[in-house]
């Protein structure tokens, strides 16, 4: 509804920008519908990485400029099996509580890599935001409890959420998965 009201106003009085923004919800609806749609939970980073590039364009629009981001994952990750919409849940978060309470501009990064280790490997996701940071009460939503359910009942114990404050300022939240989506039966 934020971004709708944003859009109004763009309609108004930058008209360039309106169209911006309109195509960049476009893409938005176009990488998250399908996803939605499909019901089956099943995806690939690569799908959910579209999803939140989309998001984030979206609200690089809406913020006038304060918020800028980048995405930093292998080629080689993209093809791994990922749950839906978890990531995109930390994206929001990073916006909601690190970067839209802070004054001036603030970075979101995504950040992939493969891990060994406990003779498995993982894939590690982490959103990083230099915004605001963990205060009193946060960690704990609806949103992040909803998450760590979910990957609960995929994986069994064999998968996390973790969330960490940074010593220079913002926060960190990893997913970490088994790299082989077999998710419990």
């Amino acid at each position: 509804f934020n971004t709708l009201a944003s859009l109004r106003s763009f309609i108004h009085d930058d008209s360039a920008r309106a169209m911006e923004m309109v195509d960049a919800l476009v893409e938005h609806l176009r990488a998250t519908l399908p996803q939605m749609r499909n019901g089956s939970g099943v995806s690939t980073l690569a799908q959910q990485l579209a999803i939140c590039r989309s998001y984030l364009d979206v609200m690089k629009l809406r913020m006038s400029g304060r918020l800028a981001y980048t995405i930093e994952v292998p080629e080689a990750l993209l093809v791994t099996p990922f749950p839906p919409l978890m990531l995109l849940t930390l994206v929001e978060n990073a916006i909601k509580h690190g970067i839209e309470p802070r004054r001036g501009p603030g970075t979101i990064c995504i950040v992939g890599e493969r891990v060994q280790g406990g003779g498995a490997s993982h894939v590690v996701v982490r959103v990083i935001d230099d915004g605001a940071g963990l205060r009193g009460g946060l960690g704990h939503g609806v949103g992040l409890s909803n998450i760590r359910s979910q990957l609960d009942l995929r994986y069994r114990g064999r998968a996390s959420l973790s969330l960490a404050g940074r010593p220079e300022g913002g926060a960190i939240a990893t997913l970490e998965i088994p790299e082989t989506m077999t998710a419990a039966a």
